[in-house]
């Protein structure tokens, strides 16, 4: 049975309130080693952060397929990442707490992020 893969999420926040969202995806398509990339997901946007919640706006994403040999492909994309979405800071870790919407109904999630310099 094949690994299942791995999708790595990282976010680079700038001082201008602007941040890129980046969505590595590892090993997830069939006969493909664990650590190579298949797809890559590029979400530049703005912050708005109000007391403990927190926007994530974003007007367009670039899409790279890596296993298929497709992309870049940049697209408009005006939406909000973490619907829904407080947060909380301790020490070197985001919590990001929001709204997420799989098939049959909303659900309460959480994602953590470590700071990396």
């Amino acid at each position: 049975m094949q690994d299942m893969g791995r999708t790595e999420t990282l976010i680079d926040f700038r001082a201008d309130s602007s941040f890129t969202l980046t969505i590595s995806q590892f090993g997830l398509q069939p006969n493909t080693d664990p650590d190579e990339l298949n797809a890559l997901l590029v979400y530049p946007g703005l912050l708005n952060v109000k007391e403990e919640q927190i926007q994530f706006n974003i007007q367009e994403f670039t899409y790279t397929d890596y296993y298929f040999q497709t992309g870049p492909e940049t697209l408009e994309n005006k939406t909000v990442f973490y619907d829904n979405c407080t947060y909380k800071i301790n020490g070197d870790t985001l919590n990001l707490f929001y709204t997420s919407y799989p098939a049959d109904a909303p659900i309460a999630a959480e994602q953590n992020f470590v700071r990396v310099n």
